[in-house]
């Protein structure tokens, strides 16, 4: 088992499937500090980073079916990163905007002064809310089947069909209206391409789709670019979706140094977002949009500094 976890933890061969991964971690271990909590009838549980670390797992057997030639196999386990990692977004913030307490229902039960009191009693009222599911809605209470893993149930296959593919996580992120601009002006085109690049792997639509997998076939740097491409791609549709709809998972560790380590943290640097983010959005995001970043920076909810001047001195 021990060997097992050494070889997990290696990096990826391929430099820019490492680069991605690094990515992976860094948001997974702020899903980890700052975890969402889900409250049912079926008992309380913290949505952490595990999905995204299971993400970083499938980015490297990427790298090993682009080792061994396998890239018919390597773009199926692309599909599956966008899959899973667009699920999670939405996931994630079905559960972060669950109904509770609003600030009139807080003042009309404890007034206007805030205690340790009546901050426990609100706590105890939001999770009864939560736990009786009277609010929740459709959405909320399939997702909250799929964290409780009663999903798969063959009584739930309404749910399923409904909520559970990529294109139904889409149509519900894109209720939220800065999603839906992002999506419509700064992402369809990006999507529309690597969507149907995973579709033509996945169901073979054409000989070569499923030659790739012929170590023999065609040219391989020109398929392992490919690949490095699609990824990506998939990594900076998620970076953007998530820095509207959650951008603290992108926040760098910085403030939260500072607070452990018992100093007063530097000017600013709740805002800052992780280096090797800001590098790679930098990078590449100008080439999807000339105007991405400026959109992120401008929309995200907790005022995140997207752009590499904002850290310039």
């Amino acid at each position: 088992m021990s060997d097992i976890f050494s070889e997990n933890n290696e990096g990826c061969k391929i430099a820019e499937l490492d680069e991605i991964a690094m990515i992976l971690t860094g948001i997974s271990d702020n899903m980890f500090s700052s975890p969402s909590v889900s409250v049912s009838s079926r008992g309380t549980y913290f949505l952490q980073g595990e999905s995204i670390t299971a993400s970083e797992n499938t980015i490297k057997s990427i790298d090993f079916c682009c080792q061994r030639g396998y890239f018919s196999d390597a773009f199926t386990l692309t599909r599956k990163y966008r899959d899973d990692i667009i699920q999670y977004v939405f996931v994630a913030q079905v559960v972060e905007n669950m109904s509770r307490l609003d600030d009139n229902e807080f003042k009309k039960l404890y007034g206007t002064e805030l205690t340790a009191v009546n901050l426990i009693q609100a706590v105890i009222s939001e999770m009864g809310i939560l736990a009786a599911g009277t609010r929740k809605s459709a959405a909320d209470l399939a997702v909250e089947l799929w964290v409780y893993d009663v999903l798969e149930d063959e009584k739930y296959i309404k749910e399923r069909k409904q909520y559970f593919d990529t294109s139904k996580y889409i149509a519900q992120l894109v209720k939220d209206e800065d999603i839906k601009q992002l999506m419509e002006i700064y992402l369809k085109n990006i999507w529309k391409e690597t969507d149907r690049t995973l579709n033509n792997y996945v169901h073979g639509n054409g000989r070569k789709y499923i030659l790739d997998n012929y170590t023999l076939y065609g040219n391989y740097q020109e398929r392992k670019q490919k690949v490095i491409e699609t990824v990506r791609n998939i990594t900076s549709i998620f970076i953007s979706i998530l820095s509207i709809a959650l951008p603290d998972k992108i926040q760098s560790s910085d403030y939260r140094d500072d607070m452990e380590f018992g100093i007063t943290p530097r000017e600013g640097c709740q805002y800052w977002v992780m280096p090797i983010i800001v590098e790679f959005m930098d990078m590449h995001f100008p080439k999807i949009h000339p105007n991405l970043l400026q959109f992120l920076e401008n929309n995200n909810k907790y005022g995140m500094k997207m752009l590499m001047k904002d850290y310039v001195e």
